[in-house]
């Protein structure tokens, strides 16, 4: 009975940890996520399936970390966050960036040099990537939950308060998704398909050198 009631604390405190500083959240995500979903994914049902794919990305991104950091303990925390975190932003810059190339230049040019790489572009498996690797990155809502999941010492309690974050967070990202769904679709009566995928891949390629640059500032 003692460790239901636990586990029930653990999911309202990861939720309401979710629902208060995860908005947070939204203002990294949306450079990334927004474009992403205009590109191809405009409509209230394809920009909601794609945002939970998305979601799901930051989950199954979210939970070994929570278990690292358990294992490596809080002291070793501090030295290990800048280092993780220049590889979380490189491999989001990179893959925004090629993603951002795809849009562009409708497939042209990465395809002529990454073929094998423009599978991991197309479809909800981009947004569940995307989702992957910006939960790499240990934005501060985050790192408060993984300090809380490091006090808990327990485990199951560790995943458990991560899953009721992640939940949480998702709350507002899958609006954001649909918010961005519907923009898409008003930006393509107006202005046409074609230069929705042109503005939206240039932002993103914007945004991925951004994380690029921001990668190499964590290894100084």
């Amino acid at each position: 009975m003692s460790l239901l009631i636990t586990l029930i604390t653990s999911i309202v405190e990861g939720f309401l940890l979710g629902t208060s500083i995860g908005a947070y959240c939204v203002g990294f995500c949306l450079p990334v996520l927004a474009p992403h979903i205009m590109i191809g994914h405009r409509g209230i049902r394809s920009s909601f399936k794609a945002s939970l794919f998305f979601c799901f990305g930051r989950l199954i991104a979210y939970v070994p970390l929570g278990l690292l950091l358990g294992l490596v303990g809080s002291v070793l925390l501090e030295k290990m966050l800048p280092t993780y975190s220049a590889i979380g932003l490189g491999l989001l810059g990179f893959f925004v960036l090629i993603y951002g190339a795809f849009a562009f230049t409708g497939g042209d040019i990465v395809k002529r040099f990454l073929p094998r790489f423009c599978s991991f572009l197309e479809g909800v498996k981009s947004s569940f990537i995307l989702g992957f690797v910006a939960a790499l990155i240990p934005c501060f809502p985050l790192v408060t939950v993984v300090i809380k999941a490091l006090i808990e010492a327990s485990v199951l309690r560790s995943i458990v308060l991560l899953t009721s974050f992640w939940s949480g967070t998702s709350i507002y990202l899958i609006s954001v998704g649909i918010l961005s769904g519907k923009v898409g679709d008003s930006l393509e009566l107006r202005i046409g398909l074609e230069r929705v995928r042109r503005i939206c891949g240039f932002s993103m390629i914007m945004v991925g050198l951004l994380f690029l640059v921001e990668s190499f500032y964590f290894n100084l």
